[in-house]
């Protein structure tokens, strides 16, 4: 499973949960333009019984002539999402075939990396360094361990002490003919100048030692930045094919699409929301028609009223009860529909926010998250899939998807789980057969 595929995965899984969305919802406005037009049809049928209580007749023709309107906006907003979704499916594939044939290009480059002389050179003068700095790094140990041991005897004493802090056996040492005289008869009671020689030592031979340590340590910079300047080498050609242009701009139609998909959209959420203004101005008509009643109250009162239309009345008001109840359940779907997208919007860009940490675009990137700090939109960079590591088969990333829109694993599990169980190119590198197990492990390679 390459970063490429598991991405297509999200994306896909985002897709079909935005379908079941777009299907409920269209299902939804018209059912509710066809709730609007039976109770426009039953205001019509109720006006021919006198004692109805509906006004304005003339308010009949512009609810039917709205409610035409409205489905030709809400029709042609559609069209223009299904084109923008279109087009966003055709470059959406013409940009995974390039991701995927770059994902088989990078292992072949890396693993003529891995068998370069260069690169062997490389890892073998790194790991005798590596094990050169570990036995420097265990006699540190060591002799700090003696330092710290050996140390208490020289401080604790005093006559020791005391020529030490004269300065004694220095050219700093100055005093008279008879103390000097009396020193040296201490110096030589303590053993001070063997024992002063040995202090030094134990206190020098530590830092010594660190300092080589910090040598090989930057030793091994050094050869992992050449064996990166390589590497940059090697896929120096990949990386600048005309494959990464052409996926860069790409990346910029599918952002401007989706930003013209999401635009159609908000238009078009409005009738499924019933806040355009066309809804608004046939609910007023309607009102208006009642009066100061609902077509509930007036077909309870016609029934009292008119029990010779009773028969017809209660078929009216029972298939208004049916189409108000299909509205609802429907409305139901729809939320729960769309909290299912938006989980699974959360898992895409759960995975987009693990890939934006680890990208490092390089000075050539110009894209506007790097000029602005401040930057909210997307960027190409989010759609940089090039990355150094696959995924392994027993991770069963189609599984875990599904899971986590069963609500039984949290986008914090999955992204935890992408993050650690990356099998890099750097790990299946073969070790040749002199070096230690493990030893290599230390001096990266990318």
């Amino acid at each position: 499973m390459t970063p490429g595929s598991l991405m297509a995965l999200v994306e896909d899984n985002v897709r079909h949960y935005e379908n079941i969305l777009t299907g409920l919802q269209t299902t939804l406005s018209k059912a509710t333009a066809q709730d609007m037009l039976l109770t426009q049809d039953t205001i019509a049928n109720l006006r021919r019984i006198e004692a109805a209580p509906i006004e304005h007749p003339a308010l009949d023709q512009q609810v039917r002539h709205a409610l035409q309107e409205r489905q030709q906006q809400e029709s042609k907003y559609r069209a223009q999402l299904a084109e923008v979704e279109n087009d966003i499916a055709q470059l959406v594939s013409e940009f995974r075939a390039l991701v995927n044939q770059r994902e088989q290009r990078l292992p072949q480059l890396w693993q003529a990396h891995i068998l370069h002389p260069d690169y062997t050179s490389l890892m073998r003068q790194g790991q005798d360094i590596i094990q050169a700095r570990q036995r420097l790094q265990d006699s540190l140990a060591q002799l700090i361990e003696e330092r710290d041991k050996k140390m208490p005897a020289y401080e604790t004493n005093p006559f020791y002490v005391y020529l030490r802090t004269r300065r004694y056996g220095t050219d700093d040492y100055s005093r008279g003919r008879l103390f000097r005289q009396c020193d040296d008869w201490l110096a030589s009671k303590v053993n001070y100048r063997e024992n002063r020689r040995n202090e030094l030592i134990l206190r020098s031979m530590p830092d010594s030692v660190a300092t080589l340590v910090e040598a090989h340590n930057a030793r091994l910079l050094t050869l992992d930045e050449q064996n990166v300047a390589n590497w940059a080498k090697a896929g120096g050609g990949l990386r600048a094919d005309a494959t990464t242009l052409r996926r860069t701009l790409l990346a910029k139609q599918i952002i401007a699409a989706k930003t013209r998909a999401n635009a159609a959209y908000d238009q078009l959420v409005l009738f499924i929301d019933c806040e355009d203004s066309y809804t608004q101005d046939i609910e007023r008509w309607i009102d208006a028609q009642l009066g100061n009643h609902s077509i509930d109250d007036i077909l309870e009162m016609l029934v009292n009223e008119c029990p010779e239309h009773s028969n017809t009345l209660n078929q009216y008001w029972s298939k208004l009860a049916d189409s108000s109840n299909r509205v609802e359940g429907l409305e139901e779907n729809v939320d729960k529909a769309l909290e299912d997208y938006h989980h699974a919007k959360e898992l895409e860009w759960g995975l987009r926010t693990l890939r934006e940490e680890e990208t490092d675009c390089g000075e050539q990137c110009t894209c506007a998250c790097h000029r602005d700090e401040n930057f909210q939109g997307q960027c190409p960079c989010v759609y940089d899939d090039e990355r150094y590591y696959t995924y392994p088969p027993e991770l069963d990333c189609t599984g875990l998807i599904t899971g986590y829109m069963k609500r039984n694993l949290a986008l914090d599990d999955l992204m935890s789980l992408f993050n650690d169980q990356r099998l890099s190119f750097n790990d299946q590198v073969p070790e040749p057969a002199t070096t230690a197990p493990g030893a290599a492990t230390e001096l990266s390679s990318s």
